[in-house]
């Protein structure tokens, strides 16, 4: 378009009329697509462009078809950095296109003016053409005739597109068309009459791109075969010689557009974007109502600077922690307040030698042992002595605490329970003749022995009395001690002779102790050391357990209700290209893999094929079922959260795509370690602090999983079962809460207190039931938000790692190395975490080699691949009205335009870079 001149004068002047809405302003210039008059809209009140059509659109039906159908494209074209397109109107015969007026000069009259332009300005210009171009291309416009004279640059210092007179959609070009635009910013194959694609227009981007940072043309020549030969076999100069300053990433992507191949060029104008230093498309793309892409999230965020010192100082606090929390551990720990003196296998040992001294002399063919935790008595010992005096009476009442189960069968054990991987405390039960089951505490005295004799047995019954004294002495207790009683708990087994005896426990005194023992034929089968704390089994369940059974009923028909809803939400974001199918695919086989993993370390390995066989079905069975499970739900609630606050899951969209050695992946890791040791260190000084200062102390429980630690002191094996549950229980519910983070921003317009509140109180409900009064009820309080806060603040991996690290800790036996024989297990588990943060390390550190790649000029952006997923591509939500920003806009944070009509600070902005500083 050039300006008129009093020798082309206008065809309509000034205050006439056009079609009884429009007022002529003036004339604004000529091209070859017609005239462009500046007009007043009366109907709406606002300026617009007229584009009077060359008179041949007036005979020529096929061309006015063409005007039309592009027309209709155009107004699709909605977006801050694209002159919009209106109507199509007729007046005396003549078309013309109703357009936004830009209020502004072009870029090819600035450049003429000024030269280049600052770095700054340029880059901001530079992103927002790339937004521009990237809106047309994804709705498969090709604008085939992209240079500065069809960018506008309006009063507020904004990039505008215009004349997308010449696009067409990408597949109905071909012939003479393809030739159509301006030759020396034409791509070659343009040029050459070969197919114009999207990579047609990066080509034309980075031309004018290249002018815009370094003043002066990529390439030159006085005909077009000289432009083309130049394209074909020459490259650019560098824009840093042309240029200096000009940044490195610049410079590199420049370069990048302007290769003769297209399939070496960025395969949009939202790579070109990407590569371009700084920018922030997420925040462009959610509020121009569009859904970013997993690529565009994984891309979009920039790398923290300062990352490999945060990654060191997250490391230090996570080690500190750590060690005081070992050193904490007597205090609470009740493993470490009831020492276990000895290893599983010499109690297991000493379990084999009492049954043989007790006259099971049968070689068992199937054995199976467990350490066990009684959460009873500590509570008691409180509630009987007062809080201050239950570690001394742990440690001297002998009560069980902590104690190992053996047992022991001429059958192969096959639990009852077909989800069951192992034998249990009572599955199978004791009723195949044979079976035994002896408990040993910690220094390997017998607590309970439970036998069923052989039902057949043509012995005549032993004339004398059984001896307890054996019993007593493998108990370690005195008879002389105790006061016969009547016998009040019924063996399990039949029995001809039944005793039990009153006493107290030794060393102990003021606690109570009741034996009970049963013999059949002379054979013990039953020995029982009975605290106070232990309650009578009830003999039938009550109306009120009744009544208490309905609710698990309830809960799992609204779990099975979501679950229908979760599938058929996920069908329908698969079938409308919302859903990350690929990412979905690699978190179900993650979840998948670790709970089958998980299975297969704790199974009760035998030579029964009739036991295993159907076990291994049941594990790929429950595997499967769990990523089912997990792939649905993640199909469901994935797309909520990349569509509200995508900048949650950068880190996660990396780690799905592989890249462990990712800094910020790295980071967010140690991060979530970090505030997971510091959470569980201010739980159980919160806990010491209960104990010492209020009358309602917290149950170390809370931060103390004996249970757990117990199965951990199993062995390495079943060590590495207790931590995989942690990750398996973090998975479901970082991504719920994530979930609902998501929702709570869509129903409160992206109010983050809101959002943080909903996702808390989601997050309560996940684990309601495990609160242990109010301080507990405060502390779960306490680490959730901190969980929300994570995700808010740093994403999905960081809340992640912390939840399970936070998991993970209770279950870790804590003890200094030389200080018990189990240190063994606490340097396995601890030494997974402290692998998993090394690695998060290394991988921060990462950062430190990028920067020396773009220093060194040797960097280069990642590629993607051309396929289902457009780097920068968004799915549409709804189509959007003309005053809204449609897809991903990239804002700048460089130079924020100045106030509607501040010309001046506008003029400012767009001033020559000042010249260089001498040089010797």
């Amino acid at each position: 378009m050039t300006p008129s001149t009093p020798n082309q004068p206008a065809r309509h002047l000034p205050g006439e009329m056009i079609a009884g809405r429009y007022r002529v302003v003036a004339l604004l210039g000529r091209g070859g697509m017609g005239e462009v008059y500046r007009a007043d809209d009366l109907k709406l009140g606002e300026p617009v462009a007229l584009k009077f059509l060359p008179e041949r659109f007036e005979t020529d039906s096929a061309l006015r078809d063409r005007l039309l159908g592009e027309a209709r494209l155009a107004r699709q074209v909605a977006h801050p950095n694209v002159c919009r397109v209106y109507d199509v109107g007729e007046v005396d015969g003549r078309l013309f296109l109703s357009m936004e007026y830009v209020d502004g000069e072009d870029l090819a009259t600035l450049l003429r003016r000024i030269g280049r332009l600052p770095n700054e300005k340029a880059l901001q210009l530079a992103r927002q053409m790339c937004a521009g171009l990237q809106v047309a291309h994804e709705l498969g416009i090709v604008h085939r005739d992209l240079k500065p004279s069809n960018i506008m640059i309006d009063g507020r210092g904004r990039a505008r597109i215009t004349d997308f007179g010449l696009a067409a959609i990408a597949e109905s070009l071909g012939g003479a068309e393809m030739a159509a635009g301006t030759p020396a910013y034409m791509a070659p194959e343009q040029m050459e009459g070969r197919e114009v694609t999207v990579r047609s227009d990066v080509y034309a981007l980075g031309l004018v791109l290249y002018e815009l940072f370094t003043g002066a043309p990529a390439f030159e020549g006085r005909t077009a075969a000289e432009l083309l030969d130049a394209k074909r076999s020459r490259t650019p100069s560098s824009p840093s010689q042309l240029a200096p300053g000009t940044d490195p990433l610049v410079e590199r992507v420049l370069l990048r557009c302007l290769s003769p191949d297209p399939a070496a060029r960025p395969a949009s104008a939202a790579d070109v974007a990407r590569a371009l230093p700084g920018g922030d498309p997420l925040a462009a793309a959610i509020a121009a109502g569009e859904t970013p892409s997993p690529e565009m999230i994984a891309e979009a965020a920039e790398e923290d600077p300062t990352g490999v010192r945060k990654a060191w100082t997250y490391l230090a606090v996570f080690a500190a922690c750590m060690i005081t929390l070992i050193a904490l551990a007597p205090r609470y720990s009740l493993i470490r307040r009831v020492p276990i003196e000895k290893p599983p296998a010499v109690l297991v040992d000493r379990a084999r030698e009492i049954s043989t001294q007790l006259g099971w002399t049968a070689p068992p063919r199937d054995e199976w042992s467990v350490l066990m935790s009684d959460s009873r008595q500590a509570p008691w010992l409180g509630r009987k002595f007062g809080k201050d005096s239950v570690t001394a009476h742990l440690q001297r009442s002998r009560g069980g605490s902590l104690r190992l189960v053996y047992r022991r069968s001429p059958w192969i054990m096959r639990p009852l329970n077909g989800e069951a991987f192992a034998p249990g405390v009572e599955d199978p039960p004791l009723v195949q003749p044979g079976m035994l089951r002896i408990d040993v505490d910690g220094s390997g005295r017998l607590m309970t022995l439970l036998a069923v004799p052989s039902p057949h047995d043509s012995t005549a019954p032993p004339a004398v009395e059984p001896n307890p004294a054996q019993l007593f002495a493998l108990a370690g207790l005195d008879t002389a001690a105790f006061t016969p009683v009547a016998p009040e708990w019924t063996p399990p087994s039949f029995a001809d002779r039944r005793l039990a005896w009153a006493g107290r426990v030794p060393g102990d005194t003021a606690i109570a102790l009741r034996v009970e023992a049963a013999w059949h034929r002379g054979h013990p089968v039953l020995f029982r050391l009975i605290h106070p704390w232990i309650a009578m089994p009830a003999s039938a369940p009550s109306r009120a357990a009744g009544q208490r059974a309905i609710a698990p009923w309830i809960l799992w028909i609204v779990v099975l209700g979501l679950l229908f809803l979760a599938a058929r939400q996920a069908r329908l974001n698969l079938a409308s290209g919302r859903a990350d199918a690929r990412g979905a695919l690699r978190f179900s086989v993650a979840t998948g893999a670790l709970l089958f993993a998980r299975l297969m370390l704790s199974l009760h390995w035998n030579a029964d094929p009739n036991f295993l066989g159907p076990r291994l079905l049941t594990a790929v069975a429950r595997a499967s079922l769990m990523s089912l499970i997990m792939g649905s739900l993640y199909l469901t609630l994935e797309p909520i959260l990349r569509g509200t606050r995508p900048v949650v899951l950068v880190s996660w969209m990396r780690l799905l795509d592989g890249r462990f050695r990712d800094a910020r992946v790295g980071r967010d890791l140690l991060a979530g370690f970090a505030w997971a040791a510091a959470l569980h260190l201010f739980g159980v000084v919160a806990v010491l602090a209960s104990i010492r200062f209020t009358h309602q102390p917290i149950d170390p429980v809370v931060v103390d999983n004996s249970g757990a630690q117990t199965d951990a002191l199993m062995g390495t094996a079943w060590s590495i079962v207790v931590l995989l549950g942690a990750p398996i229980t973090a998975l479901q519910m970082s991504l719920s809460m994530a979930a609902v983070l998501g929702l709570c921003t869509r129903v409160f317009r992206g109010n983050t207190a809101l959002s943080m509140a909903g996702a808390i109180a989601f997050g309560m409900l996940m684990m309601g039931g495990n609160a242990n009064g109010i301080g507990g009820l405060i502390l779960q309080v306490v680490s959730v938000t901190v969980l929300a806060m994570l995700m808010v603040r740093m994403g999905l991996v960081a809340m992640l790692a912390c939840c399970s690290v936070l998991f993970a800790l209770p279950t870790i036996p804590l003890v200094f190395p030389g200080e018990s024989w189990y240190w063994n297990t606490t340097a396995v588990m601890l030494g997974c975490l402290a692998a998993l943060a090394a690695w998060g390390l290394h991988a921060a550190r990462s950062h430190r080699a990028l920067v020396r790649a773009v220093e060194g000029g040797t960097y280069a952006p990642r590629a993607t691949h051309a396929g289902t997923h457009a780097p920068f591509a968004a799915t549409r939500r709804t189509p959007p009205p003309a005053s809204r920003q449609p897809i991903s806009e990239l804002p700048t944070r460089i130079s924020p335009p100045p106030a509607h009509g501040d010309a001046s600070e506008a003029e400012t902005r767009l001033s020559p870079p000042p010249p260089d500083p001498p040089r010797d």
